[in-house]
């Protein structure tokens, strides 16, 4: 059950980021999105550690590092511009 969960948490937001990521004009409220989704599922990640295990906290903090990692490789190649200029 447990391992289900987390698998869920680490599969089903790689869509939506993947499509909002390669958005060809991305503009603010996509990148709300993205902010939003990462938080959301970070946040739940975090829920079902601490409540589904016995972890300590020091190793659901790193395990939670790690998966927000994981989310934030799915959308490090986005070009966000600005004025014309691209960052």
């Amino acid at each position: 059950m447990l391992g289900a969960m987390l698998l869920a948490l680490l599969i089903l937001p790689l869509y939506p980021l993947h499509r909002w990521s390669n958005a060809v004009p991305m503009d603010n409220s996509t990148m709300r999105r993205i902010i939003g989704l990462q938080g959301g599922c970070t946040l739940a990640f975090c829920l079902v550690l601490n409540l589904c295990t016995t972890a300590k906290r020091h190793e659901v903090f790193m395990a939670t590092s790690l998966y927000m990692v994981v989310l934030s490789l799915f959308i490090r190649k986005v070009k966000v511009s600005f004025s014309g200029a691209a960052i």
